[in-house]
């Protein structure tokens, strides 16, 4: 963790977005535990905050960094390729390590099953992480496993899924679950996914949560299989997800 008192001081950075870079620093009292860097551009766009190691490869190890303004898509794309997985949820920054081999296991079990059911019959699309998914201008993920259906898959770039997904598949992490089942929970509520899965790879069960009422609630706890509910004729065998 990089730890800062109240006394340490915050970089300001002023970049010229044309041809000539031309550079000049400031420094300010700072009040939090993260070091931002602002990129004013004064070609006449907003100024935007990003984390100070965007440019140095100075690594946070905080789970969260909290902007003065809150971050879109604009700032996600400079945050550096470390081996972390970056996400944005209402504006904030969050990171997280590289998921365990049981993790991995398991959502590739699940993400077979879904290709070999939807994709291969045209019926939509499946991604795992990290692909980018923005469903609002501040909240910028990568979900483990999603599913896009053919009716919807205008919202499919080369560089990223701009929309909301028919499926969210989140797998639990030892180090932070609450991190899928109370702050993506909320978001993916806020943004309206119609189906929201969270895997248990430990204890080996899943939470089906579905839209309902401007809400996502759960519908069930599944061990052994589990349908899709918004798509009809589709079911995961679990046990083959489990290794049984």
């Amino acid at each position: 963790m990089v730890a800062m008192s109240e006394k340490s001081q915050k970089m300001f950075y002023s970049v010229r977005a044309r041809q000539a870079c031309r550079a000049r620093l400031f420094f300010a009292k700072r009040f939090d535990f993260s070091i931002n860097l602002f990129l004013h551009f004064v070609d006449g766009s907003d100024t935007m905050e990003v984390p100070f190691f965007i440019l140095t490869g100075l690594e946070s190890m905080d789970t969260r960094i909290t902007p003065t303004t809150k971050y879109s898509y604009r700032e996600y794309q400079l945050f550096p390729d470390n081996g972390m997985r970056h996400e944005i949820v209402d504006g904030d920054h969050y990171m997280s390590p590289a998921p365990s081999t049981r993790h991995q296991t398991v959502s590739r079990r699940i993400q077979f099953q879904l290709y070999a059911q939807l994709e291969l019959k045209g019926l939509g699309q499946v991604f795992n992480a990290p692909t980018d998914v923005e469903l609002a201008p501040h909240d910028i993920v990568q979900p483990d496993i999603l599913v896009v259906l053919q009716s919807n898959a205008q919202m499919v770039s080369t560089k990223r899924i701009r929309g909301v997904p028919d499926l969210i598949i989140e797998i639990l992490s030892d180090s932070n679950p609450d991190h899928d089942r109370v702050l993506k929970l909320e978001m993916y509520q806020r943004a309206g996914v119609p189906e929201y899965w969270i895997v248990d790879p430990e204890e080996e069960f899943v939470e089906a949560y579905v839209l309902a009422e401007g809400r996502l609630k759960l519908v069930d706890t599944h061990r052994k299989s589990i349908r899709i509910a918004t798509i009809p004729g589709f079911e995961i065998d679990l046990n083959q997800v489990w290794g049984k």
